[in-house]
């Protein structure tokens, strides 16, 4: 089955079902999922169907693939962005599917104007750094620890802060305007130095370049997480007390 998503137009969407339709392919024609609300009884009726699935939509590949995932659906993804038109399409489908009977049936479903993140799990090294650092909400762990897009609804729209400090680019906003964020092939959002630095100062992880996970005095910086390379502080005689009555059995937190 091909499940084509439908632009707001509509327009493109019916050229290009007529073009699979047209070579013999069964099309499913449904809305743009990432605009589909969490509790769409669409998703159920998408995840039950046989494979193999194609999904030809105009966000690009990579996020639209693991919105999928997130709903229990594996398929091919077909991007309209990254293909050369309808024939573009119509090439790749035929190298993932079996030409059958042609149909062509449509799925309504009430979707609403969207903005949230798609973690593309093959990157995310769940460090939990947008855990730590969205205001929002969005994020939570799952029952395996692994950081999930618990509230996608509480983002706010048009805010890619969270992908823009994620270490590994693993956070896609599929709307955004810059490539890199919305998941365009060969592209991936790196870290500037400012938002590297501010990861190793949230979570307090050993940098990779210094190896240290608190800063040292005097010396110099280290251009990958900020901290000074001098010598380690000194604990005085006054913390090393705290912590020691800190420390005794039945001291309060």
């Amino acid at each position: 089955m091909i499940i084509l998503a439908r632009n707001n137009a509509g327009a493109d969407s019916d050229v290009v079902a007529r073009a699979i339709t047209g070579a013999g392919f069964p099309v499913l024609r449904v809305p743009e999922l990432y605009h589909l609300p969490e509790d769409s009884p669409l998703w159920t009726r998408l995840a039950a169907l046989p494979a193999p699935l194609v999904y030809v939509t105009g966000l690009h590949a990579r996020p639209a693939a693991w919105l999928l995932r997130r709903h229990g659906i594996t398929a091919t993804v077909v991007s309209r962005r990254e293909v050369a038109g309808d024939a573009g399409a119509l090439a790749a489908i035929r190298a993932v599917h079996p030409v059958s009977a042609a149909s062509c049936e449509t799925l309504e479903g009430e979707t609403v104007a969207r903005w949230y993140p798609v973690i593309d799990r093959d990157r995310c090294g769940d460090c939990h750094h947008c855990l730590q650092f969205c205001l929002f909400g969005v994020y939570a762990l799952d029952a395996d620890g692994r950081v999930t897009v618990e509230h996608p609804d509480a983002c706010k729209a048009g805010c890619p802060a969270c992908s823009r400090i994620c270490p590994r680019g693993a956070i896609i906003f599929p709307l955004c305007q810059d490539p890199a964020i919305a998941g365009a092939p060969g592209r991936e959002m790196s870290p500037d130095a400012a938002a590297r630095r501010m990861f190793y100062a949230r979570t307090g992880r050993p940098c990779p370049v210094c190896g240290r996970t608190e800063a040292g005095v005097g010396g110099d910086n280290c251009p990958e997480c900020g901290r000074a390379t001098g010598a380690p502080v000194e604990t005085d005689e006054l913390d090393a007390l705290i912590a020691a009555l800190d420390a005794l059995p039945g001291r309060r937190p």
